[in-house]
């Protein structure tokens, strides 16, 4: 949908608050213009929440419908009760272990990593995996 589409809506009153959002992060996206990105959020419906989902089992799908909610009170209450719901999901489906969840987050960042490498300047910011940490930055 181009992005006179998605302008259209957004209702009347709603638009100059997201062409503030946007402006305000315009130079933070690093080249991405942002607008696509957040019209789209800013114009979602349960219908196309159900057809990007429409792939996963019944259980992951309710976990997206809650997750993406227009409204805030009807969503997830905090990120632990999110990663409660997707836990108890897994949990469901059997076979699924701390290994298993560990492999994956390990198997993405190598991806990321060499997808940062193959970048124009990936040879001096690519991260390795011994470099992550938990722990805050020094101030």
């Amino acid at each position: 949908m181009l992005l006179e589409g998605l302008w259209a809506l957004v209702p009347e009153a709603e638009r100059e608050r997201l062409s503030s959002a946007i402006a305000r992060v315009q130079d933070d996206w690093d080249g991405v213009d942002p607008e696509e990105t957040i019209l789209r959020a800013a114009t979602f419906t349960p219908a196309d929440v159900d057809a990007a989902t429409q792939r996963l089992s019944e259980p992951t799908r309710a976990v997206f419908r809650k997750l993406l909610r227009r409204e805030p009170a009807e969503r997830y209450p905090s990120a632990l009760a999110l990663q409660e719901a997707l836990s108890s999901v897994l949990r469901e489906r059997g076979g699924y272990s701390a290994k298993n969840a560990a492999d994956e987050i390990q198997a993405a960042m190598r991806r990321a990593g060499e997808a940062r490498a193959d970048e124009e300047d990936g040879a001096q910011s690519a991260f390795c995996v011994d470099a992550i940490t938990t722990e805050p930055s020094p101030p």
